[in-house]
């Protein structure tokens, strides 16, 4: 994660009250890093962050994010494609690509 840091990212923490729940790094157009907590999962915390992230890239400048996901997780893949993220048929290294277009909202 540091390496990240250090390219760029930024991080953007969920927090419930007082205690951190959830987190996405993001590059550039990238969002490299989305981690909630398994007990706040099913909660709306990772959709709350993916759309700050839409948020924070619109403000940016950006009219596409791009992620890479491990093929076979389809937990969070259902989760960004009902952020609006749509998979590709980019898959390397056991990871699946998806993007999210951000001009069409």
């Amino acid at each position: 994660m540091q390496r990240r840091m250090d390219q760029g990212g930024v991080l953007h923490i969920a927090y419930r009250g007082s205690e951190a729940v959830g987190f996405t790094v993001v590059v550039g157009a990238e969002l490299v890093y989305l981690a909630v907590d398994p007990h706040s999962w099913g909660s709306g915390v990772g959709s709350a962050l993916l759309a700050h992230v839409d948020a924070e890239a619109r403000v940016a400048g950006f009219s596409e994010l791009e992620l890479w996901v491990i093929a076979g997780n389809e937990r969070a893949i259902a989760v960004y494609e009902r952020a609006g993220w749509t998979r590709t048929s980019n898959v390397k290294n056991g990871e699946r690509r998806l993007v999210r277009q951000l001009t069409d909202d």
